[in-house]
């Protein structure tokens, strides 16, 4: 059951229990629905095992052929969530969905047989910590990304088996055949990861999504005591400095300029024409621009959709809810490390 249990709730979050407590008292629907989804998948897991004897596992022998992709990462607190969200409603895409989460083994058979009778996901943009609502509703699909990538997704430095390269191109092969459409998705862990998957599938493009670092700082921290229930543990991927250091405030300091250095390193690697660093204070100005920039990467010539340019923009959350002393030390700290004697 523990096994079962950690498809759902990562094995870094030590008590889950009190995790679910403090979901509870927030009231937000697509935290409550995350809690459901949870349980309703240790429910239907054997369902989901009887279904994966039905996967499609692709020719070995063939290169299969994916089509465009399109994957958001980035650290996390920055507004990947947001920005996939955008991407779906406004573009003819294909996208991971809470259906999927509850067949973790199983999820392209699940889609065939099930998609049929999901509602369109909510068209408000409404997400808590990366969760949304309605089985409709985009999903994460970590537990796609750790079969290829490791179960630890803390990793800063992951590693992609050929084994498993050719596992995750056969099956964004059969997505792309099951749904016919070019596959949009979100993943954080590919701010650390993207430069691997970008040499398995050449037909890849990212969108890195980067927060002002004042702010971002002030949501890890934010992060830490919501979900970890305690400031002094990190929220999602960090570097060992800001993990083992005794100074909370200076933590997410640092783990802010780890995932801007990661990004800068992917960027180096896999070159900007396909690693798109994004300002979410700029997408969220004119998110058309992005809509439309993705829609000339994933299709060309006659098969181009219309854009709709009136796409309203977004509501940026960046506003102080920390103490000012503690916001003040942030901004401090952020100013020091940009200081010419540093």
């Amino acid at each position: 059951m523990n096994r079962i249990l950690r498809r759902y709730v990562p094995s870094h979050f030590r008590q889950p229990w009190r995790l679910a407590g403090r979901l509870l008292k927030t009231r937000d629907p697509a935290a409550i629905y995350a809690m459901s989804l949870a349980a309703a998948g240790v429910a239907v897991s054997p369902l989901d095992f009887c279904l994966s004897l039905l996967e499609p596992r692709g020719n070995d022998d063939a290169e299969p052929s994916t089509g465009p992709l399109l994957f958001v990462c980035g650290g996390p607190r920055v507004g990947t969530t947001l920005v996939c969200q955008t991407l779906v409603r406004h573009l003819p895409v294909s996208h991971f969905t809470n259906l999927t989460s509850l067949f973790p083994a199983a999820p392209l058979t699940a889609t065939r047989l099930f998609a049929r009778f999901l509602s369109e996901p909510v068209s408000e943009y409404r997400s808590f910590y990366g969760r949304t609502t309605r089985l409709s509703g985009l999903n994460d699909a970590l537990y796609l990304w750790d079969r290829w990538l490791g179960a630890d997704r803390l990793d800063a430095s992951p590693t992609l088996e050929p084994s498993a390269a050719n596992e995750m191109r056969r099956f964004f092969a059969a997505w792309r055949e099951l749904t016919g459409r070019p596959l949009a998705a979100k993943c954080n862990r590919l701010n650390a990861a993207a430069h691997l998957v970008a040499e398995a599938l050449p037909e890849a493009t990212f969108i890195c999504v980067e927060r002002e670092p004042a702010w971002h700082a002030q949501s890890l921290l934010q992060a830490r005591k919501m979900i970890n229930g305690a400031v002094d543990s990190p929220y999602g991927l960090t570097s060992p400095a800001a993990a083992d250091g005794d100074d909370p405030v200076a933590g997410v300091v640092e783990q802010v300029k780890f995932h801007a250095q990661l990004a800068a390193t992917q960027e180096d690697r896999i070159g900007r024409e396909r690693f798109w660093r994004v300002s979410y204070e700029d997408f969220c100005r004119e998110p058309a621009l992005l809509v439309k920039r993705a829609a000339e990467t994933l299709w060309e010539g006659p098969e181009h959709p219309e854009i709709d340019r009136e796409i309203q923009p977004h509501r940026a959350a960046n506003r102080r809810t920390l103490d000012a002393e503690t916001f003040a030390k942030i901004e401090e700290l952020l100013s020091a490390d940009q200081s010419p004697t540093n």
